[in-house]
């Protein structure tokens, strides 16, 4: 009997550790989807905004990133 316990104790364990792992890459890829939206709309403003405007409101690592950006799409 504590055998059995034992045996269904570890599969529950291993269906929660299976079922966890798919939530957290979920969750990652949720993640990810969000971070690549919000990519591309401060991309967009960025493609709208001066010069003058891209130096204020972007750092230096910010607007030479979508700068570069902006020189590979051909825009």
């Amino acid at each position: 009997m504590p055998v059995e316990i034992a045996d269904q104790l570890t599969a529950l364990a291993a269906h929660h550790r299976r079922t966890l792992t798919g939530q957290i890459i979920w969750l990652i890829k949720q993640a990810h989807q969000e971070l690549k939206k919000a990519q591309d709309g401060e991309f967009e403003m960025f493609k709208k905004m001066s010069p003058q405007e891209r130096e204020t409101f972007f750092t230096r690592e910010g607007h030479d990133l979508m700068t570069l950006r902006l020189q590979q799409e051909g825009a």
